[in-house]
């Protein structure tokens, strides 16, 4: 029975991933261009950023977790804890690690899934529609990264 709930977690975890790509692709760089222009634009202050999407995911999660409690269908209450989980882990690596708008450590990009994550975060700030996959970044990057970590360190395989 636990490993059911973790399962649900785990797949609401990973549906997040393609709803949040899904939501990026054909929403944020569609109809709703408008609002992350706006929120785009360079300004004086730290507080930038569209505030919506986070409002709607953090009400999505609110929402299962209070249905979760109050209803028979209890398994709502480990898909929000999922998407909480997504939420946590998306606040670390874009808020924290990538755009630095909060700054509670150093942190140098020498390990290879954040230097993936910085290069498909360049290639999507030239090209909205080239890559935004917000934890998982396409597998090209990591080709990208791999080949750019063997020529610096001139590593050669000896047969």
């Amino acid at each position: 029975m636990v490993i059911l709930k973790i399962i649900y977690a785990v797949i609401a975890f990973v549906l997040m991933e393609f709803f949040a790509y899904a939501i990026n692709r054909h929403i944020i760089y569609g109809p709703l261009w408008y609002m992350k222009s706006r929120s785009s634009k360079k300004s004086y202050s730290k507080k930038k950023g569209n505030p919506f999407f986070a409002v709607f995911f953090s009400a999505l999660f609110i929402l299962c977790l209070y249905i979760g409690t109050h209803s028979y269908m209890h398994e709502l209450v480990y898909i929000a804890i999922g998407i909480f989980i997504y939420g946590i882990m998306f606040f670390i690596l874009q808020d924290i690690l990538v755009h630095r708008k909060v700054r509670i450590f150093v942190f140098r990009a020498s390990k290879l899934y954040y230097r993936v994550v910085i290069t498909a975060y360049k290639a999507y700030k030239n090209d909205p529609r080239k890559a935004f996959y917000p934890l998982i970044p396409p597998f090209k990057f990591f080709r990208h990264e791999i080949k750019r970590f063997i020529k610096r360190k001139k590593w050669t395989q000896k047969d």
